[in-house]
């Protein structure tokens, strides 16, 4: 009797059209991360090259360098900044924050070794590096700017401070230094700003009296005094806006320490009274005015000088 040849069933390979565009979905992702697995490669190999570093540019090298480098040297600090910028280039966005996690490294001091990095290896600053001794030092001249640091590698003072200075403070006193002069830099400005918009709101004023005195036909006789009055009237409020800016300045002042603080107080007592005797030689001058000007021209107006009415 004859065999009936066996059949074998061959497995259904083909895909469904959806199967096939999970497929193309998955290779255009995977061809997208190449891409951008390729860029940072690029970005962090320039980078390198700017720092100097010749390492092996993976991410695992450069956590196991790291963590070589966590210790308190001014060198250190400075080679774990430059590793942990090339880091954070080879990592893929969002991940940098996890690895530092991992590498048990805060992200606040991280950042602090990044700037520490970027801000020294602009110029040539050994004798500064030198002079700060320990990384938390150096950590806290990050604030400095990069004329300031060039001005104290050439032996000058930045913000009260030279290099002998640095060299010979403590790490709180360095810090207490540099924030008390950022502060008063701060509070100068603040201060200017404020001038300037007094300025500004002046400059206003006058435009606005010219515009209202543009109509008046003033005799031949009288021509230029408007252009006077207006020129004294910007003087005399700058002046008294300096006054009054110089006390505010005055008073932003405080003590670097207790032995200056009887020389501070002294020196405003003295201010004080320099600036209630101006006080009062300029409302006896105005008083001496007014009544001239009431005696005069005031009989022209109903307007009185309001200090006669005080």
């Amino acid at each position: 009797m004859a065999r009936h040849p066996t059949q074998t069933h061959q497995p259904d390979l083909s895909l469904a059209p959806h199967q096939l565009d999970n497929i193309q979905e998955m290779a255009d992702a995977s061809n997208a991360l190449a891409v951008i697995t390729d860029q940072n490669t690029q970005n962090a190999q320039a980078i390198a090259v700017q720092f100097g570093y010749d390492g092996i540019l993976s991410i695992g090298n450069l956590e196991d360098e790291i963590r070589f480098y966590q210790r308190r040297t001014v060198e250190a600090c400075l080679e774990l900044g430059k590793r942990l910028i090339i880091l954070k280039e080879l990592t893929p966005h969002g991940e940098f924050k996890t690895r530092l996690e991992l590498l048990s490294v805060n992200d606040r001091m991280a950042r602090k070794f990044m700037s520490a990095t970027l801000k020294f290896s602009k110029a040539n600053s050994s004798s500064l590096l030198k002079a700060s001794g320990t990384q938390t030092k150096l950590l806290e001249l990050v604030i400095l700017d990069d004329d300031e640091i060039e001005a104290l590698e050439n032996g000058g003072t930045v913000r009260g401070l030279n290099l002998d200075a640095i060299e010979t403070m403590s790490v709180s006193e360095l810090k207490k230094a540099l924030r008390k002069k950022d502060l008063e830099l701060q509070s100068k400005d603040a201060v200017i700003a404020k001038k300037d918009q007094k300025l500004n709101q002046l400059d206003q004023e006058l435009a606005a009296v010219s515009i209202r005195q543009a109509h008046i036909a003033w005799p031949e006789a009288f021509q230029g005094y408007q252009t006077q009055i207006n020129a004294l009237r910007a003087a005399l409020k700058n002046g008294l806006g300096g006054l009054d800016i110089l006390t505010k300045d005055a008073m932003a002042i405080t003590p670097a320490s207790e032995a200056e603080e009887l020389s501070l107080t002294n020196a405003k007592e003295n201010l004080a009274t320099e600036m209630v005797n101006l006080h009062n030689e300029a409302a006896e001058m105005l008083t001496a005015i007014g009544l001239s000007f009431d005696k005069s021209l005031g009989a022209y107006t109903d307007a009185r000088i309001n200090l006669l009415n005080l």
